[in-house]
């Protein structure tokens, strides 16, 4: 995900494969993936998410100073 590679937990289900992708040395979340009925992220409506930076914050809805809000150019 994003181009890092981590430790995968597979759960297979009657609605479909998911996998939740962490990283190896922390154990942090890094993401989740729907695979649907196969283990391929470009099968038709299969997705995925990832979470590619985090920051600390004083409080709910407060942005870091460096991360531009939602519509606003990186």
């Amino acid at each position: 995900m994003a181009g890092r590679h981590g430790a995968g937990f597979l759960l297979t289900g009657m609605g479909g494969n998911q996998e939740i992708i962490v990283d190896p040395q922390t154990c942090q979340f890094w993401g989740y993936q729907f695979l649907g009925s196969g283990r391929d992220i470009q099968a038709e409506g299969a997705w995925g998410m990832t979470i590619v930076d985090q920051a600390l914050v004083p409080g709910p809805g407060v942005r870091p100073e460096a991360s531009p809000g939602p519509g606003e150019p990186a």
